[in-house]
């Protein structure tokens, strides 16, 4: 009972001790791992290990007083600083802007209404790569692509009026070229062999990236933007929205024509999403959620899902065929079902949304509207749950995910960032 007692006793002290400020070193006596030696302790604890340990009482302290050190709480780590002063850069091009104007944009910056979430939250490191030719201005990109397979990410690149094109086979990313087009870029996808992309002028062209040419080029009719699109691989056919027309087009990739538009379909139409796992086209909107079938180019639903309105990402687990929303809030869908089922309130909501079938993880980048500030929140699995936030750059609305690498890529004010994905 005396050895538990004395045991007891030196735990106590031990703890006392085990932050206290070190003190003058004896010549030869060992020291812990924070520098503090057993003389340097109370007489009462010297006393005490000595009087257990005798000639050992030195090295059973330090031994003992490093285990209380590896016991304590570990500090949290600082955040990694992410750059705020943008003042330098001069004002981006306004977006489709009229033929002779001059019009500019500034960087999109959400407004804080609410305090990060600490527990919520995962600070990574982000890594920039420089665009040539955007020194000096505020970068103003719409929609990015990334070809899993040849490691190509393709960005929409307003500033230079092209698709920008980067190999991220390895990090840093490194951009290599920007295949021009006739007006500014908006979406883009790789649709088999080709980079389709939807114009200002409400055409969409067909690029050849081994030549960097414009092969193909359609005119929707639309008297605004043709905005984003999704490529079908099974019927080799690419739908291609106009965001303000109301004009959804679908382009046969075999001759680049267009075989099909359905009109009237109303304002704000965003990013259409091919379904692998039953094969439709879904097309985010503002007065809802519509589906297409491509086999035979029809509305499948005519009242477009009206109970999901105001969505502008899409994307969904081909094994599952759940996926998520981007909406006022980040709305999980049961594609089978055609129904919500739910929401995740810790997430912000994003422009584009990217999601990763290997790691199960989706991504959607809160750039200019999340209540936190500039933030990636990340959810994933089966049922789809929170993952976490992760503090990015203000005015980023687009995002992929690179399954080799587990990076992410965004488009901040001053080049492309990538940082780690931060997994479930």
């Amino acid at each position: 009972m005396a050895d538990i007692r004395s045991r007891i006793a030196i735990a106590l002290l031990l703890a006392s001790t085990a932050l206290a400020p070190a003190a003058t070193m004896a010549q030869g006596e060992p020291a812990a791992s924070d520098g503090q030696r057993l003389s340097s302790q109370s007489q009462a604890t010297q006393a005490l290990f000595n009087a257990v340990w005798g000639t050992q009482a030195a090295q059973e302290w330090v031994k003992e007083h490093n285990a209380a050190i590896a016991s304590q709480p570990a500090s949290p780590s600082a955040a990694p600083s992410l750059p705020t002063d943008f003042s330098n850069l001069s004002p981006g091009p306004a977006t489709c802007p009229k033929p002779g104007s001059t019009a500019t944009s500034q960087i999109s910056t959400p407004k804080v209404t609410a305090s990060r979430v600490q527990a919520d939250t995962t600070n990574e490191p982000l890594t920039k790569v420089s665009v040539p030719g955007t020194e000096g201005k505020i970068i103003k990109i719409d929609i990015m692509f990334l070809d899993q397979a040849s490691q190509r990410l393709y960005v929409a690149d307003r500033d230079q009026v092209g698709v920008d094109q980067f190999d991220v086979s390895a990090s840093p990313p490194k951009y290599l070229t920007t295949f021009k087009t006739p007006t500014q870029p908006n979406g883009v996808v790789l649709a088999g062999n080709r980079i389709v992309a939807g114009l200002c002028d409400s055409s969409g062209v067909s690029i050849d990236p081994a030549t960097g040419q414009v092969v193909g080029t359609v005119n929707t009719g639309g008297s605004g933007r043709a905005d984003e699109l999704d490529y079908d691989p099974v019927d080799n056919k690419v739908y291609l929205a106009n965001s303000d027309d109301g004009i959804l087009s679908v382009i046969d990739m075999g001759n680049f024509k267009i075989i099909k538009q359905f009109t009237n379909l109303g304002d704000a139409l965003e990013q259409p999403r091919y379904d692998s796992a039953n094969g439709m086209m879904y097309m985010t909107a503002g007065n809802g959620l519509y589906e297409f079938n491509p086999k035979t180019d029809t509305q499948v639903n005519l009242d477009s899902r009206s109970q999901v309105q105001g969505c502008t990402g899409i994307q969904m687990n081909p094994r599952t065929n759940m996926g998520v929303l981007s909406c006022s809030s980040v709305v999980t869908y049961d594609f089978n079902e055609g129904q919500p089922t739910g929401s995740i309130e810790q997430a912000c909501a994003g422009d584009e949304v990217a999601y990763s079938p290997a790691l199960d993880i989706y991504a959607l980048p809160g750039g200019t509207s999340c209540r936190f500030g500039a933030t990636e929140s990340f959810v994933g699995g089966t049922p789809v749950q929170f993952v976490t936030n992760v503090p990015i750059l203000p005015g980023a609305h687009s995002t992929q995910i690179n399954e080799a690498s587990k990076l992410a890529y965004i488009m901040g004010p001053d080049g492309l960032y990538s940082f780690p994905v931060p997994m479930r």
